[in-house]
C-alpha cells in the first residue's frame, strides 16, 4: 500500500494523489476506507446515527404517501364554500376518523362571495364547539372549485340543486353526471337551527353509505 494512504487526507483529491484521474465513486471509497486519524468517534457515531434517521424518516414518508393514495375523497361543494360545505366537509372527516372510515372530504365554492367576512360563517364554528368538533382547516379561506378538485374525487355532493346544479353545468359540465345532489338551504331560506341538523344527518348518513360499499 502506498504510504501516503497512512497518512490523514481528510477531502484530498485522490486523482491528484495518485497522479491521474479517478472515477469519483473511487474517490468515496478511498475518503471512507481512510478517514483522517483525528475524525472522533463521537463525530463517526453521529454519521451513522444521521444516516439511520435519514433512512427512517425516508421510509416514514414513503408509507404515507401510500397510505393517502388508498384514502378516497368526496368534494362538498356549495357556492362561497362559507358554511355549508365547509360543516358538511368537517364534520365527515371527524366522524370518518372515529369510525375508521377510508374515506376523506374536501370542500369547494362554485361561486365565491366576496362579502362573507373572515374564513369561515360563526354559525359553523358555533355548530362544530356544541359538538366537540375540532379542525386544523377551520381558519383556511373559502377556495373556488377546479377541474382539479373534480377529477381527484371519487364522490361529488352539491348542497342543494336548484342552487347548485346551473353552476355545476355552466363551468363543469363534464362532470354533471358525477354529481349527488341533496337539499340544503343557505341562510336565506332556512335558520341555522335546521340546516345544520339537517346537513349533519345527511353527513352521517353518507358515511354508513361508504362504510357499506365495497367500492
Amino acid at each position: 500500500m502506498l504510504n501516503f494512504l497512512k497518512r490523514p487526507y481528510c477531502g484530498a483529491d485522490w486523482g491528484q494523489l495518485l497522479g491521474g484521474q479517478i472515477h469519483p465513486a473511487a474517490q468515496v471509497i478511498l475518503e471512507q476506507r481512510y478517514l483522517p486519524c483525528n475524525l472522533s468517534r463521537a463525530t463517526k457515531a453521529n454519521r451513522r446515527t444521521n444516516d439511520r434517521r435519514d433512512g427512517r424518516h425516508a421510509s416514514t414518508a414513503e408509507l404515507a404517501g401510500k397510505a393517502d393514495q388508498r384514502m378516497k375523497r368526496v368534494l362538498f361543494l356549495c357556492s362561497g364554500n362559507y358554511y355549508r360545505s365547509r360543516f358538511a366537509e368537517i364534520v365527515f372527516n371527524w366522524h370518518a376518523r372515529q369510525r375508521d372510515v377510508p374515506w376523506q372530504a374536501d370542500s369547494r365554492g362554485l361561486a365565491l362571495h366576496s362579502g362573507n367576512l373572515g374564513p369561515i360563517s360563526q354559525y359553523v364554528r358555533l355548530g362544530l364547539s356544541a359538538r366537540g368538533i375540532q379542525s386544523d382547516t377551520i381558519d383556511r379561506l373559502p377556495q373556488a372549485a377546479t377541474d382539479d378538485d373534480f377529477t381527484a374525487a371519487h364522490h361529488i355532493i352539491a348542497l342543494k340543486e336548484p342552487e347548485h346544479r346551473p353552476l355545476v353545468e355552466a363551468s363543469f359540465t363534464r362532470w354533471g353526471e358525477r354529481v349527488e345532489y341533496w337539499h340544503v338551504h343557505d341562510l336565506d331560506c332556512a335558520l341555522p337551527d335546521d340546516a345544520i341538523p339537517q346537513l349533519e344527518q345527511l353527513v352521517m348518513y353518507l358515511l354508513d353509505r361508504l362504510s357499506a360499499s365495497p367500492n
